[in-house]
C-alpha cells in the first residue's frame, strides 16, 4: 500500500513538472507590447442625394493599443491585442440655395475597440527584424458623432449640427451600425524592445446599409504604429 502511495505521488509530481515546463515555455514564446497609432482614415462612401463633385478629405485620427504576439517558430507568429482606433472623414460640397451657393461640410468621427489576428512572417535577427502579415480584424463602435455645418456668402454660418453616430435614426441619431469587420496588410521592422509597423486596414461592413438603400459607408485608413514591447 506504501509503495502504491509512493508510486502515485512520483506520478503526481511528474505530471506537475511537465505541465509546468510546457507552460513555461509557452510562456517564453508570449510577446507583449504597448503602441500609439496615427490613423490616415478615409472611407468608402455613396451617399444619396449627395451632388456629383463632392470632396472627399483623409483626416489624421489617434489610436493605441496592446499588442500579443505568439512566435510559432523563429520565422513565423501569430499576433492579436486590443486597439482603441478612431476612424473619420470630411465631405465637402456646394448646394445651390434661391440663388446663392450653400458650402456644406460633413464630417465623421468613429471610436472603436478593435481586435486583430494577424499572421506574420519575420526574418531572423538578434537586434533587428523585419515582419510582414496580414489578417482579419473585428470591431465594435463604442461612441460616434456625425456633423453637418454650412456657411453662405464666404463664411457665414447658417447651419450646424451634431447627432450620435450609432444612436437610431428614429431616436434622432445618425442609425450607423456599431459592428465592423474587415482586413489588414502590415508590414513593420522590430529593433531592441522597440517597433514600428506601416498598415493599412479595409473594413468590409456596410456601416449605413438599410433596406431599399444603396448607401455604403465602409472604414478604410493607413496607419503608422510606434510601440514597445514590455516583456
Amino acid at each position: 500500500m506504501k509503495i502504491s502511495t509512493a508510486l502515485v505521488n512520483r506520478k503526481r509530481i511528474l505530471s506537475l513538472a511537465i505541465a509546468m515546463a510546457i507552460g513555461t515555455a509557452a510562456i517564453s514564446q508570449l510577446s507583449i507590447g504597448v503602441h500609439a497609432t496615427g490613423n490616415l482614415s478615409t472611407a468608402n462612401t455613396s451617399i444619396e442625394n449627395l451632388p456629383n463633385g463632392f470632396q472627399k478629405t483623409a483626416r489624421i485620427l489617434p489610436g493605441a493599443g496592446i499588442l500579443v504576439e505568439y512566435s510559432v517558430s523563429d520565422n513565423f507568429s501569430l499576433q492579436s491585442g486590443a486597439n482603441y482606433r478612431k476612424n473619420g472623414v470630411t465631405l465637402k460640397f456646394d448646394l445651390p440655395v434661391e440663388g446663392t451657393v450653400m458650402n456644406v461640410e460633413m464630417s465623421t468621427d468613429l471610436n472603436y475597440i478593435q481586435v486583430p489576428l494577424n499572421a506574420l512572417y519575420k526574418t531572423n535577427g538578434s537586434s533587428i527584424q523585419f515582419f510582414a502579415g496580414a489578417g482579419p480584424y473585428v470591431g465594435y463602435g463604442i461612441s460616434g458623432k456625425n456633423k453637418i455645418s454650412a456657411t453662405v456668402d464666404g463664411g457665414i454660418e447658417v447651419m450646424e449640427e451634431e447627432v450620435d453616430a450609432f444612436k437610431k435614426e428614429e431616436d434622432g441619431g445618425a442609425g450607423m451600425k456599431r459592428f465592423d469587420f474587415g482586413g489588414q496588410a502590415l508590414a513593420g521592422i522590430k529593433f531592441g524592445k522597440y517597433y514600428a509597423v506601416l498598415s493599412y486596414q479595409a473594413g468590409f461592413a456596410n456601416l449605413t446599409k438599410s433596406e431599399g438603400s444603396d448607401e455604403k459607408y465602409n472604414n478604410r485608413g493607413a496607419q503608422l504604429t510606434l510601440g514597445y514591447i514590455i516583456r
